[in-house]
């Protein structure tokens, strides 16, 4: 049996042997067939200078102040947007008490123009009538709907 297991290592062997013969042949007959191919190498970017960096940075910059500029301005449109809305509410409840009063001037509800100078307000006159003051309302309604739908162009483009 010993010399069984002697003779399979030795036929393994005799077969890895000429395996490696096999291959060292067919390496020196076609070299070109067995070599490692180079694998492709990235292309470096070739450096910028400092000038040029210097540049690129002035260009993000002011590509930067731009968008910062158009954000504020955004803001902003959204800040007077959001006024006119609360004003479309307190015009909704004034004209709301104008319909729960019956007499023909209102006493709840008034127009008033004042010359507001030096910190100081000087009543000029005052609209009181109910039906005036609905037709001030509706004007003014539809006037702030008009404006609220063109900030809200500008918001989107």
């Amino acid at each position: 049996m010993e010399k069984t297991n002697k003779n399979i290592e030795n036929a393994a062997n005799n077969a890895a042997s000429n395996e490696l013969k096999n291959e060292a042949k067919a390496t020196v007959k076609n070299p070109a067939k067995n070599e490692a191919k180079p694998e492709a190498q990235p292309t470096k970017a070739p450096e910028k200078t400092a000038e040029e960096r210097e540049k690129e940075i002035k260009q993000r910059t002011e590509e930067l102040q731009k968008c910062l500029q158009e954000l504020q301005r955004k803001q902003e449109l959204s800040t007077h947007r959001t006024v006119f809305i609360e004003t479309l509410d307190q015009l909704a409840e004034a004209e709301k008490r104008l319909n729960d009063e019956e007499e023909f001037d209102s006493r709840q509800i008034k127009v008033k123009f004042v010359d507001y100078y030096n910190y100081r307000e000087t009543e000029v006159f005052t609209i009181g009538n109910k039906s005036i003051i609905k037709d001030f309302i509706e004007f003014t309604r539809e006037k702030i709907k008009i404006r609220i739908a063109d900030i809200e162009q500008q918001l989107v483009g």
